[in-house]
């Protein structure tokens, strides 16, 4: 007789049905859009950038990311702005320039405006007159912004090093009401760093 069959054996449970494959996980959601641009929030005025050849760095900075534009060489700022330093641009009433005592550029698109001027003085009659908006080269409006820096030329002129203390204490206390009054008449916002 023929050998019986061995016993199947049951078939293994069926697996369950295969899951799709896992969807990646949502990205997180977007943040909220800002209710303003920077160009938005300088529209129509003119921001100041004063001081020595590190504000003029400053202006040129802020130059190229308000305006995405490539923001040259040092010898390049010098020829447009005029230089500090061993040459110690200066405004008018301050002495010599050596070329340019400072410089603008109006970005139409945008309706912006930024200004670079060279202050080697704390505190002078000069940036009096910008600051109250008197200054018929460099007209400020209300609103406008200042960005101010000056003085510290007056520690590294050696001509000046030995009077710096007796000309901070003289013209300090005037910067600081000339800019209160410009805030507050004028309406100028003004930044001393």
């Amino acid at each position: 007789p023929p050998a019986p069959l061995p016993a199947s054996r049951p078939a293994p449970p069926a697996s369950p049905p295969a899951s799709p494959p896992a969807s990646p996980p949502a990205p997180p959601p977007a943040p909220p859009a800002l209710a303003f641009s920077a160009a938005e929030c300088f529209k129509g005025k003119t921001i100041f950038f004063v001081g020595n050849s590190i504000s003029r760095e400053h202006y040129y900075a802020a130059r190229s990311i308000l305006f995405d534009e490539n923001s040259g060489s040092t010898n390049e700022h010098k020829l447009e702005c005029g230089q500090g330093g061993v040459a110690a641009g200066k405004r008018p009433g301050q002495g010599s320039c050596h070329g340019l005592c400072g410089c603008s550029h109006y970005n139409e698109s945008l309706g912006i405006n930024m200004a670079f001027l060279w202050q080697q003085r704390v505190f002078d009659a000069g940036i009096k007159s910008t600051l109250f908006g008197a200054d018929k080269k460099m007209v400020a409006k209300p609103g406008d912004i200042f960005i101010i820096s000056a003085g510290s030329d007056d520690i590294f002129d050696q001509q000046f090093r030995a009077s710096w203390r007796q000309r901070l204490q003289e013209q300090m206390p005037q910067m600081a009401s000339a800019m209160a009054k410009a805030r507050d008449t004028y309406g100028m916002q003004i930044f001393w760093r």
